[in-house]
């Protein structure tokens, strides 16, 4: 090995360190510093002030308090692990001239493999407890008084510490009028669960801008719960049931809350002039007009309604009944069943009848019923519906009636029949 040398006396000014031949070597040297364009130590390295530049080492490298290790790369080989002792202190990473994405944390792996980079955390106790706190992620910025607020946070929490049924709580967490309040909080428990708490405050917002799909069976709130769609509401039970309760106990019939509920309704002759028909001695569906659609509820049962004003010419039996098809197409019968005698005058007698029917159907399936009428004779019974004006002067036929009437309304699933 050369022996090295300088060329000129040691002083403040950094000076090429040469061998014997001249050529430089890596090192320069002044009074208080030395330069080493790449340093490789097999041992430990200990600094009182500042390393600069690429150091290749092999063993520790301590650092004295308040010093600076500024390097492009720290790079470990054969797989090793970087750890960093900041001994009671903390570990920055600053940037003296930021910019909009620095500085910045980046963790990269270039595997092909299904993982990428991961960070994790330890707290590597001894004798862990539960409420131990390990984790804590506040980011700060100012206020306009120049201080240092944590404007979100995130920690972990342990809640079971016992082996095999350990749990845990995640807590994000964001300030609120100076204070900082839980955002989200998921909590773990030893019944295989996991719990999920959402804002803070009875009148907290929570705006979800997809749908939710929720695969418990119960919603409850301490107060009172309001719908409030821009839109439609859509209420869809797939097994046909729907309940109303009244503190746990249903008060509605059996898994009908929409017994009663109108499902399809038919007025004729509001504000119109009257209109007649004569009833004949066949059962006849009266006029296109009068009938009812609707859907059958997922009882199946249905109560139909009309309701029309009947004059007696003389003393016959009148038979109201539903058709499937229309007046143009003519009378198909929906059953004898439904063909019921709804009055009978002994005399020239005028009175509105209301008629109603029991029906059964397959939940689901639309129906339209006309109403018909018939009669043992012709000419005994003229049926009227309509009016435009007061029929209090009027004194003959025809006068001013209430309009037809024809309603669906749904049943409950169970019909006591006797």
């Amino acid at each position: 090995m050369k022996p090295l040398h300088l060329d000129k006396p040691l002083d403040a000014n950094l000076k090429p360190i040469k061998d014997s031949d001249g050529t430089l070597s890596a090192l320069e040297l002044s009074t208080d510093t030395v330069r080493v364009k790449d340093l490789e130590v097999a041992g430990d390295i200990k600094s009182l002030g500042n390393i600069n530049s690429n150091v290749a080492i092999n063993g520790n490298l301590s650092l004295h308090q308040d010093s600076e290790f500024v390097v492009n790369n720290i790079k470990t080989t054969s797989e090793q692990s970087l750890l960093i002792d900041a001994t009671g202190g903390s570990v920055r990473i600053s940037d003296s001239s930021p910019t909009a994405l620095s500085p910045s944390l980046e963790i990269s792996c270039d595997d092909s493999a299904a993982y990428g980079g991961q960070m994790t955390t330890n707290h590597n106790s001894a004798s862990p407890a539960v409420d131990d706190y390990i984790w804590f992620l506040t980011h700060y910025g100012r206020n306009d008084a120049a201080q240092d607020v944590g404007y979100c946070a995130s920690r972990v929490r342990i809640l079971n510490k016992d082996d095999g049924t350990e749990c845990g709580s995640f807590i994000l967490e964001s300030i609120a009028n100076g204070t900082g309040r839980n955002l989200i909080t998921g909590s773990g428990t030893t019944g295989n669960l996991v719990n999920v708490d959402i804002g803070y405050g009875a009148t907290s917002m929570t705006t979800i801008a997809g749908d939710l799909d929720i695969d418990g069976d119960a919603i409850t709130t301490a107060g009172a719960i309001a719908l409030d769609s821009g839109g439609a509401i859509t209420l869809d039970a797939h097994d046909g049931s729907f309940i109303a309760k009244n503190a746990g106990t249903e008060f509605s019939a059996t898994n009908s809350a929409y017994a009663g509920m109108i499902l399809g309704y038919t007025v004729i002759g509001d504000n119109a002039t009257p209109a007649s028909y004569d009833v004949t001695n066949a059962m006849l569906p009266v006029h296109d007009d009068l009938k009812v659609s609707f859907v059958f509820p997922p009882s199946g049962k249905v109560e139909i309604m009309a309701s029309i004003f009947v004059q007696t010419d003389n003393s016959r039996p009148l038979t109201f009944g539903l058709s499937t098809t229309n007046a143009t197409t003519g009378f198909t019968s929906l059953g004898a069943q439904y063909e019921n005698h709804v009055y009978g005058a002994d005399e020239t007698d005028s009175i509105t009848v209301t008629a109603r029917w029991y029906i059964t159907g397959t939940a689901g399936d639309s129906e339209e019923l006309w109403f018909s009428a018939g009669c043992t004779h012709t000419n005994r019974y003229d049926l009227f519906w309509g009016g435009d004006s007061s029929s209090v002067a009027d004194s003959t036929h025809p006068m001013e009636y209430q309009p037809f009437v024809m309603r669906a309304t749904a049943l409950p699933a169970t019909i006591y029949t006797g």
